[in-house]
């Protein structure tokens, strides 16, 4: 459907309101005004396309009117065209220089009328075709900047998590060596074990960094998720661990349906509960709670436990790539980083609520309630 332009008359003689507005109304949509101060009450609640001026208005001039209306951003891209009867060249310069596209002097035929709007609505909308791409292009140019940034800070993190293993490996794999040249193959048999762990860390590493990189290039159907059932299948998942560190565990009943690809989001909840588990220290009657809260329109899914807790200035660094708060702790500290990529490709947010260190935790993310049939996940 073809867009029909908003003209805005501005002009304190009756007759020649209805003379425009017959000229024009079988191609735009007329707004008028009497005069100047009716005119910047219409603006409150309209925003034209285009306004025509008359010069010449008691109380308030239409050179008055164009400066007012030029001091408002919100009518940047409006253009402005005097039409008066004033006629002299110092007129036309002013009505210039105030910020006026164009002026035209009456009587003025309506071809000529016609043609300056329609061939200044059309400047108009190419000069906002330009800017939204100059936008975008500016959006995209910064996204890619921070792309560049994050895969640097990805590249160093890595490389420098890697390291560690490798560094055992060869250093084992040369005790070895030693050890077999001195005939101390009992102590090899030691090496060897801490070898093949070393190892098996960097298989796990490299394993959790090949799904990191899976998230956002595959296209998977969108489905509406029974988020009761996708928690109890986690439950069912970490049964074990539940069950050898005695954790109570109270599930909200009838949490509400989301939206997305099921199995991503399956890892977000056993990647939370697994984090509960792994951080509730000593205490001695660990809890965790799964449920939902409702803010606004929005659906905030949490996992609360009350173990460890968290400083508020690590907040944000716990979602960074191999970050743990304690080294010594199992895994590889992706978990949290695959829940944070898996949530916002989904259109979601994450983040963590704490007291601080040991007044536990509460992990909240939200979901799409409806989306379309497919996301990029």
């Amino acid at each position: 459907m073809v867009k029909r332009f908003c003209v805005l008359v501005v002009d304190d003689a009756v007759a020649n309101i209805r003379l425009i507005s017959e000229i024009l109304k079988k191609e735009y949509d007329i707004l008028t005004a009497l005069n100047g101060y009716d005119a910047i009450t219409l603006l409150k609640t309209h925003t034209p396309d285009l306004i025509l001026l008359d010069v010449m208005m008691p109380e308030l001039s239409g050179f008055d009117l164009c400066m007012i209306i030029r001091s408002d951003a919100a009518f940047d891209e409006v253009p402005i065209i005097f039409l008066t009867a004033l006629e002299s060249n110092e007129d036309q310069l002013r009505g210039l220089e105030i910020g006026a596209i164009d002026y035209l002097t009456k009587p003025v035929s309506s071809p000529l009328l016609k043609i300056r709007i329609h061939n200044h609505l059309a400047l108009k909308e190419r000069n906002i075709l330009v800017k939204v791409q100059r936008d975008e292009l500016a959006k995209q140019k910064q996204e890619l900047e921070n792309k560049n940034r994050e895969l640097e800070n990805f590249t160093y993190t890595v490389s420098h998590d890697l390291k560690s293993p490798l560094i055992t490996i060869q250093s084992y794999a040369g005790m070895i060596r030693e050890d077999i040249e001195a005939g101390r193959l009992e102590n090899a048999t030691g090496d060897l074990t801490r070898i093949e762990g070393a190892a098996a860390k960097m298989t796990e590493l490299l394993d959790d960094l090949l799904e990191l990189s899976r998230i956002g290039r595959l296209m998977n159907p969108a489905l509406p998720i029974d988020m009761n059932r996708l928690v109890n299948e986690a439950l069912k998942q970490l049964a074990g661990p539940i069950q050898h560190r005695q954790t109570e565990v109270v599930v909200q009943p009838e949490l509400p349906v989301a939206w997305g690809d099921i199995i991503r989001i399956a890892e977000v909840m056993q990647n939370l509960l697994e984090n509960a588990i792994k951080y509730m220290g000593d205490q001695t009657a660990p809890q965790i709670e799964i449920g939902v809260r409702g803010e606004g329109r929005e659906n905030i899914f949490f996992v609360r436990d009350n173990g460890l807790g968290i400083d508020p200035l690590y907040h944000e660094k716990v979602f960074g790539l191999f970050n743990k708060l304690d080294p010594t702790s199992v895994g590889t500290g992706v978990g949290l980083a695959l829940v944070k990529r898996i949530i916002e490709v989904h259109g979601g947010r994450v983040w963590v609520e704490s007291e601080g260190t040991g007044r536990g935790a509460c992990f909240c993310f939200t979901l799409p309630s409806a989306m379309g049939t497919q996301t990029k996940v």
